[in-house]
């Protein structure tokens, strides 16, 4: 039974560094730091949420054969060019390969980040169940605020001057 235990412990504990300040470990809920992850970009890059930290994130969970998803994109585009100073959006494509993702995001204009979940990782991670998801994460990287379903430019608008504290 010690043994059993012992196992059970050291397979079970959390290490400090993916804990926060306060704490808590990385977990895709309110309140908790978000799961740190690095996925490729359409242009061969890779992107390393941690390394945004310093500023306000935006991860909007997508796909290109989503309806809600395409009508949104002109929002975020125009989200993206007005607040780029300040917060840091992020486009997650969910299970599409590059040969689909590049030609949309150069028909739809997207010039703010995109990265290929290809394998849906992430979105499992963010425990994404429905496209659009939209996750607004704090200068320090804690999940803030989620939104299941599309945004229009209102509402988007409305949380980033949330998320900028304005």
């Amino acid at each position: 039974a010690a043994l059993i235990g012992s196992l059970w412990i050291g397979m079970t504990q959390v290490r400090a560094s993916a804990l926060n300040s306060e704490g808590k470990p990385a977990r895709a809920e309110l309140g908790y730091p978000a799961p740190d992850f690095t996925l490729d970009t359409p242009d061969g890059g890779k992107l390393t949420l941690s390394s945004l930290r310093g500023k306000p994130v935006i991860l909007n969970f997508w796909a290109t054969w989503c309806p809600p998803c395409r009508a949104e994109i002109p929002a975020f585009e125009a989200a993206s060019r007005q607040w780029k100073d300040s917060i840091v959006i992020v486009g997650v494509d969910s299970q599409e390969e590059t040969l689909v993702v590049q030609p949309f995001i150069t028909q739809m204009g997207m010039t703010y980040p995109i990265v290929l979940d290809v394998l849906g990782e992430v979105s499992r991670a963010y425990h994404v169940v429905a496209l659009p998801t939209t996750y607004y994460l704090d200068s320090n990287g804690m999940i803030v605020r989620i939104d299941t379903g599309p945004l229009n430019e209102a509402l988007l608008q409305t949380r980033l001057a949330e998320l900028a504290g304005r």
